[in-house]
């Protein structure tokens, strides 16, 4: 991770904090028939700095969003691994937000694994990503 200030349990917890539904329609949009908040990403990643570090001043706030922001590039550079390869093809792997099922090609499950074996918050901000959508 980052630094050693993000513990997988800490991160867990970030993770959780984006996924409240209110702090997720800011970071991430709303939904079509939602009204807005008013609320900005900062004064989101300022909330979650309170809730996880107990004071929201600018350090804390800049580190939840860099954290935020490492959890996206992360999973972005981990669904790359699910890219097929050989034979020209040039396509992902479809695995669903709740992991391979029993019509999944035998290579994705691998990978999938490998993947959450490193990253262990890949489906969960999977689903993240999908909500977004």
């Amino acid at each position: 991770m980052a630094n050693k200030l993000w513990t997988t349990a800490k991160t867990w917890s970030l993770i959780t904090e984006i996924k409240c539904a209110k702090n997720f329609k800011v970071l991430y949009g709303q939904a079509a028939d939602e009204n807005s908040s008013g609320d900005t990403k900062n004064a989101v990643h300022q909330c979650i700095a309170g809730k996880l570090f107990g004071k929201s001043d600018k350090l804390t706030t800049t580190c939840i969003k860099n954290h935020v922001t490492w959890l996206e590039t992360t999973f972005k550079k981990k669904v790359k691994e699910l890219k097929k390869t050989g034979e020209g093809v040039n396509e992902y792997y479809q695995i669903l937000p709740t992991g391979p099922d029993h019509d999944t090609n035998p290579r994705a499950v691998t990978i999938w694994e490998c993947i959450n074996a490193k990253f262990p918050f890949f489906a969960d901000v999977i689903s993240m990503q999908a909500k977004s959508l």
